[in-house]
């Protein structure tokens, strides 16, 4: 952003010499930050069963942090810029740019290796989610399968109950039949 201000000076004719110390600070901040993260890097792939990484996430992750090492050598570039590249740069970046058809936010000015590196993300993003909803399904799929086996145990426990029922019923009935018949004699 501030190098975005610094052209739009540049442009106008403003002095952009303020800019340029608090962008090399902001370039030196930036740098050690990404020291940091290939440190953190370095360490989940030597231990990525610690971290819970995947071989794809680390991929991944190093393609991310090597496309931001390139951002900071591309703005390292144009800080070091004498005044006049600086304009011409300005007034290139500045100048109005067509957008390609469908052409997205997201992919606008990409070369042609990133717009690969962000359509192979998007497809990794996109199998992962897969992934999960075949997990979901395969797990749906057994809890259907032990629903369907408790059932069947069920209805041969009920088919048992009503077989014993029966029977108690007709030895009830006889015995009510009986009792019937000793109370007549006994009458």
């Amino acid at each position: 952003k501030e190098l975005k201000e610094r052209g739009k000076d540049a442009v106008y004719g403003r002095d952009i010499s303020r800019y340029q110390s608090s962008i090399g600070l902001n370039i030196n901040h930036l740098d050690n930050k990404l020291g940091y993260l290939r440190e953190d890097l370095n360490e989940q792939t030597n231990d990525p069963i610690t971290y819970k990484v995947t071989k794809g996430q680390l991929q991944e992750r190093e393609g991310e942090l090597n496309l931001l090492y390139k951002r900071l050598d591309t703005y390292k570039q144009k800080l070091s810029q004498s005044t006049e590249a600086i304009l011409r740069s300005a007034k290139q970046e500045l100048a109005p740019k067509a957008r390609v058809l469908g052409e997205t936010d997201e992919t606008e000015g990409l070369a042609n290796q990133q717009l690969l590196a962000l359509q192979d993300k998007k497809m990794r993003e996109q199998d992962e989610r897969i992934g999960v909803v075949s997990n979901q399904v395969g797990v749906i799929k057994n809890i259907g399968k032990d629903i369907h086996s408790e059932l069947g145990e069920q209805h041969k426990l009920l088919d048992h109950m009503e077989t014993k029922i029966t029977k108690t019923d007709i030895k009830v009935k006889k015995e009510t039949k009986r009792m019937g018949f000793l109370e007549k004699e006994a009458g």
